[in-house]
């Protein structure tokens, strides 16, 4: 059946579960809450939500900007992880790759809802090149938004607020990109196979699992 988390996702779950990984409760917690948050999200299948060509890794790392004094443009790249999926799934993974509603002081994150709605719609333009044409800032200052994700899905969607549902649904999206970054790290660490050494294999999973226990405890806070 239609799935809001990607394939890959399901796929180092089950590595990680083979290989009996065990430093973190990762794959306790996945088999947890991905029953809940798909049931969060809703069906895949509705007409709104029809899958549509997700990139799946749209991190900074993946954003190039071919800076020219003429005519800057920004490139996505590395489409490994490529598939159908949720409209919405990589706005999500760019709000939960920079932070977007991240207040805790260890975290670089930007205060300025509008400067950070900006910013992140005009490299999702390659879902919704209309919204992309929108002023970002103005769209944020316009919406009833009392947080950064808030301001984010008005401007995507240019809509003049977020309703809880699809505040709900735009959080239980993120759970699902912060799960999958963790299991990357962890079939980095078990594999040893990434372009990463051990070490730094372990120190991003446990970057990932800090942010994916704490947007998971906000999604039970704000959204249950």
């Amino acid at each position: 059946p239609l799935s809001w988390s990607p394939r890959d996702l399901h796929r180092w779950l089950a590595f990680a579960r083979r290989e009996r990984f065990s430093r973190l409760p990762v794959v306790q917690m996945a088999d947890e809450i991905l029953p809940q948050l798909e049931h969060a999200a809703g069906p895949l299948s509705q007409v709104d939500d029809a899958p549509r060509f997700c990139h799946f890794d749209l991190l900074a790392d993946n954003i190039v900007l071919a800076d020219s004094s003429e005519s800057p443009r920004l490139f996505i790249v590395d489409y490994e992880y490529a598939q159908a999926g949720q409209p919405l799934a990589d706005l999500a993974v760019l709000a939960m790759g920079c932070d977007a509603d991240d207040n805790t002081p260890d975290t670089a994150t930007n205060d300025n809802t509008a400067t950070a709605t900006a910013n992140i719609t005009a490299t999702a333009s390659a879902n919704n090149t209309a919204a992309a044409t929108t002023s970002a800032t103005a769209a944020a200052t316009a919406c009833s938004a009392s947080t950064a994700d808030a301001a984010l899905l008005c401007s995507y969607l240019q809509l003049p607020s977020a309703s809880p549902s699809l505040l709900r649904r735009f959080a239980a999206l993120k759970v699902v990109a912060a799960l999958r970054e963790t299991l990357w790290g962890v079939v980095a660490e078990l594999g040893g196979s990434a372009a990463i050494a051990d070490a730094e294999a372990a120190a991003y999973t446990d970057v990932n699992w800090r942010k994916l226990r704490r947007l998971w405890t906000d999604f039970g806070a704000k959204h249950e």
